[in-house]
């Protein structure tokens, strides 16, 4: 088994894991993302992907719905569907059934709303940092 970092920024920490010991899967994404941040903006086309929260808890959406998740609760998100969410607390989740090089596939809309939530998300937090400071 194989596990690489794929990205580090503000947001967090993302790895993806691959091997034979994944019995067929492509990849096994693990994300890592700070409170308050966002990720995805995504859309695959040609797959299904499964998501598991491992800890933390998240503000998950798409173009027809919206929900929060726990520590331990999955979703399933058919092809096709533009997603994203929003980290209410310091989260880890795993992302299943897109292979690497399906990942860089973006819609528009859904990846400027991600880009507006951490834009804002960083505007208050140098604004805490802030306080106190002469």
């Amino acid at each position: 088994m194989k596990i690489k970092l794929v990205h580090k920024d503000v947001r967090g920490s993302t790895y993806s894991i691959t091997g034979r010991e994944l019995c067929g899967l492509p990849e096994v994404a693990l994300f890592y993302t700070k409170q308050g941040y966002a990720r995805g903006g995504c859309v695959h086309h040609g797959y299904d992907e499964d998501f598991l929260l491992l800890k933390g808890e998240i503000h998950f959406f798409d173009d027809k719905t919206t929900f929060a998740l726990s520590s331990g609760e999955s979703f399933h998100i058919n092809k096709g569907t533009a997603h994203g969410f929003k980290a209410l607390t310091d989260c880890v989740c795993l992302e299943v059934g897109v292979p690497p090089e399906h990942k860089g596939d973006k819609d528009k809309r859904m990846h400027e709303k991600i880009a507006r939530i951490n834009e804002k998300n960083r505007a208050d937090t140098s604004r805490v940092s802030d306080v106190g400071k002469k």
